[in-house]
C-alpha cells in the first residue's frame, strides 16, 4: 500500500511537470539559463529529476555541490532575503518532496562569486532548507536548488523579503569580476627541499580577491606545508596540517587555457577535507587569502612548499595559478608607468596588436602631430609620456605644448584604462584617438581651452575610476 501511495505521489509530480516525465531537461539546467528575476513572495515550481550536473560553473559555497540543480535569479532589495523549498507546514515557505540544498552567487556564470550555502534547516522537515543572505539593493543574485548526495525531485521556491535594511558592511561585494588567472611556468618543483615556484603577473588590478588553484602530488598529505608571498611583501599560511595519510592535493592541472588546476583555495569555502586529493573548492588552513585584497597584482608572486618529515616522503608541486578579482576600477596616468607597470604584454591585442610600449607617442594615437611640437613631446614613447606630466622643453606656443604634453598623458591613460577588461570607460579608444588628433593634429586652428578642455574630461574619467588602483 505504502508504495503504491508513492507512487502516486510520483506521477502526480509528473502530470505537474511534464519535463520530468518526457526526461527533458528543465529550461533553466543551465547557469546561463537561469529563470527570473523572481518576484519577493513568490512561490516557484521546479523539479532537478532530468537536470544534469552543474560543476562547473558552481563550485561548494556554503555547502557542497552534490546533485544537478536548477538556477534562478532575484534582484537584492537592500534587506535580508530568503530562498526557501522548506518543509514546515506554511505554504507561502516552499515545499520539497527531496533532500534540498540551496547555493546563492552573484557575478558572472563563468566566474561566479559565492555568497551563502545551506543544507539541512532547523524546522524544515525532510531535510528541506532555507537559507537567508543579506542583499545589495540592486545586485543580481543566482539561486542553484540542487540535493543531498545526488539526491533530485521535485520543489516550489520561496522567496521571501523581511523588509529591514542590512548593514552594508554584511553584503557581499558583487560587483567584483574575475580580471583574469594567471598560471606559473616556473614548475613542477619537486620537495623535500623546501622549495618555491614563481608568477609574474606584468599587468593587473588592485586586488579585491584572489583565489588560489593547484595541483600537488605527494604521498602523506598531512606533511605539506604551503604559503604564499605577494609582489607587496604579505604572506599567508594555506595549507598545513591537512589531508593526515592522503595523497595528492587536487586530481589535475588542466590545459590552463580553458581548464584550470582543480584544487582551489578560497575564502568563505568549505574546509579542506580529510582527502585533499580530489577537486574542489575549500578554505586555506590556517591562514586566509584577505591578506593580500587591497595589493597590486602585479610583480612576483612566490608559492612556497615544505615537507614536515622530508626523509619519509616526496611531492611535487605540479602547477598552480591565481584568480585576480578586483572591483572593475581604473588607474591614473601615474599608476600605470610606476614600477614598470607599462609593458608590451599590456599592449597585446589592445589598443592594436602591434603596439609596444616603446613606440612613439603619435603611434599610439595612430595620427600624426603638429610638427611645431617640442621634439620632447614628438619623440616620446607611448611609456614615457605617462611618466612625466611637466616634459622638459614643453614652454611655448602660448601654453599650448604644456598643455598638449598633459592631453597625452591623459589620454595614454584613458586608452590603457579602455583596453582594462575590468574597467566601463565612458569613451572607447576610437573616442580618445579621434579628439586627441583633432586637437593636436594643427594647433594653429585650436585654442588652448579646447586643449584644456578634453585632457580636464580625460582627467576627470581616469581618476573617478582609479580609487581602488592608486597604489603606493
Amino acid at each position: 500500500m505504502k508504495k503504491l501511495f508513492a507512487l502516486v505521489i510520483v506521477l502526480s509530480f509528473l502530470v505537474i511537470i511534464p519535463g520530468a516525465w518526457a526526461g527533458i531537461a528543465p529550461t533553466n539546467d543551465a547557469c546561463g539559463n537561469a529563470t527570473g528575476p523572481l518576484a519577493v513572495n513568490s512561490l516557484t515550481s521546479g523539479q532537478t529529476i532530468t537536470a544534469t550536473s552543474d560543476v562547473p560553473p558552481a563550485f561548494d559555497c556554503g555547502t557542497s555541490i552534490d546533485a544537478p540543480g536548477v538556477w534562478y535569479t532575484v534582484v537584492g532589495t537592500g534587506n535580508t532575503m530568503t530562498a526557501s523549498t522548506c518543509n514546515n507546514g506554511i505554504a507561502s515557505d516552499g515545499s520539497a518532496d527531496y533532500d534540498t540544498k540551496i547555493n546563492i552567487y552573484c557575478g558572472d556564470c563563468a566566474a561566479l562569486t559565492c555568497v551563502a550555502g545551506e543544507d539541512d534547516s532547523a524546522g524544515c522537515s525532510g531535510f528541506s532548507t532555507r537559507l537567508s543572505w543579506p542583499t545589495e539593493a540592486g545586485a543580481t543574485y543566482l539561486i542553484l536548488v540542487q540535493g543531498f548526495g545526488g539526491a533530485t525531485g521535485n520543489f516550489d521556491l520561496a522567496i521571501l523579503d523581511d523588509g529591514t535594511p542590512v548593514d552594508p558592511a554584511t553584503v557581499v561585494d558583487c560587483e567584483e569580476v574575475l580580471f583574469d588567472t594567471f598560471c606559473s611556468t616556473d614548475v613542477p618543483v619537486n620537495f623535500p627541499p623546501a622549495g618555491s615556484s614563481d608568477l609574474i603577473i606584468g599587468f593587473g588590478p588592485t586586488i579585491t580577491d584572489v583565489k588560489l588553484r593547484l595541483f600537488i602530488t605527494h604521498t602523506f598529505d598531512g606533511d605539506v606545508e604551503v604559503d604564499l608571498d605577494s609582489p607587496d611583501g604579505s604572506n599567508s599560511f594555506l595549507i598545513n596540517d591537512v589531508g593526515g595519510s592522503s595523497s595528492n592535493f587536487g586530481t589535475g592541472c588542466g590545459d590552463q587555457v580553458a581548464t584550470f588546476p582543480d584544487f582551489v583555495l578560497m575564502d568563505g569555502a568549505p574546509p579542506i577535507p580529510a582527502n585533499p586529493g580530489v577537486a574542489g573548492t575549500f578554505s586555506p588552513t590556517p591562514g586566509n587569502l584577505a591578506t593580500f585584497n587591497g595589493e597590486s597584482s602585479i610583480g612576483t608572486w612566490t608559492l612556497n612548499l615544505d615537507d614536515d618529515f622530508p626523509s619519509e616522503d616526496d611531492g611535487t608541486l605540479e602547477c598552480w595559478c591565481l584568480d585576480i578579482f578586483s572591483t572593475g576600477e581604473g588607474c591614473s596616468p601615474g599608476f600605470w608607468p610606476r614600477q614598470g607597470r607599462v609593458n608590451s604584454g599590456l599592449f597585446l591585442g589592445c589598443p592594436d596588436s602591434t603596439l609596444d610600449p616603446n613606440d612613439l607617442v603619435e603611434t599610439c594615437f595612430a595620427c600624426n602631430l603638429d610638427d611645431s611640437l617640442p621634439s620632447t613631446i614628438e619623440f616620446s614613447s607611448c611609456e614615457n609620456i605617462m611618466k612625466q606630466a611637466n616634459l622638459a622643453n614643453t614652454k611655448g606656443g602660448g601654453g599650448k605644448f604644456s598643455a598638449a604634453a598633459k592631453l597625452l598623458r591623459q589620454g595614454m591613460a584613458g586608452i590603457l584604462n579602455d583596453c582594462n577588461p575590468c574597467v566601463d570607460y565612458p569613451l572607447t579608444i576610437a573616442d580618445i584617438r579621434t579628439e586627441v588628433c583633432a586637437l593636436l593634429d594643427d594647433l594653429s586652428v585650436v585654442t588652448l581651452a579646447d586643449i584644456e578642455a578634453f585632457k580636464d574630461e580625460l582627467a576627470a574619467n581616469n581618476s573617478q575610476s582609479c580609487t581602488a588602483c592608486a597604489g603606493p
